[in-house]
């Protein structure tokens, strides 16, 4: 659960940045292009949110540690309201979405920590799938790239960054999969021998 949780929100967190200009452009029009920088900020809270659930549900909760699972929620509403009143007034929706990702991230640490004891295993996971962050960054690039080097219609456009973005990533992660599975494969046939 945790890899497809990992991959999948590296997948949706990079995707979504690298399109919120001509989302925003289609569905919106030019009037709001300020919307995207929102949607950029945002995007980042997706693999935070994502992992903050699986460490939730998968990790406290069943653990019995329903008191850290609160704590970690009443300091993250606790610091978003701070931030957001510090941040909002001078910075407006930017704030917000700037208050939300520290609010974000301070819950995910401290579920972090309150789960410290289960993460071994989980540690090592993670650094298994760490890749998919670097492949998110690829795809943002060659999607940045389609985006000024194709001038034609903007919907267009926007489905080919999607399905071209979502095809790099799938193949880049197949591929790393694929060979993860045969060093481990090959790594357990050497044991047998």
């Amino acid at each position: 659960t945790y890899i497809i949780v990992f991959t999948l929100s590296s997948a949706c967190s990079f995707g979504i940045f690298a399109v919120s200009n001509n989302f925003v452009n289609i569905y919106y029009g030019d009037d709001f292009e300020y919307i995207s920088k929102i949607i950029k900020y945002l995007s980042i809270t997706i693999f935070m949110l994502s992992i903050n659930n699986l460490l939730r549900t998968q990790i406290l909760i069943p653990n019995n540690k329903d008191k850290e699972y609160s704590l970690s929620l009443i300091v993250g509403l606790v610091v978003n309201i701070i931030a957001n009143s510090i941040l909002i007034p001078k910075y407006y929706a930017i704030g917000a979405a700037v208050g939300t990702i520290i609010a974000e991230a301070i819950v995910f640490i401290l579920e972090m920590l309150f789960s410290i004891k289960q993460l071994n295993n989980l540690i090592h996971v993670t650094l298994y799938c760490f890749p998919t962050i670097f492949f998110g960054l690829i795809m943002l690039i060659v999607i940045n790239i389609i985006d000024r080097l194709i001038k034609c219609n903007l919907i267009l456009v926007f489905f080919l960054e999607i399905l071209v973005g979502a095809i790099i990533y799938l193949i880049m992660c197949f591929i790393y999969f694929n060979i993860i599975k045969r060093l481990r494969w090959r790594k357990n046939e050497s044991k047998k021998i």
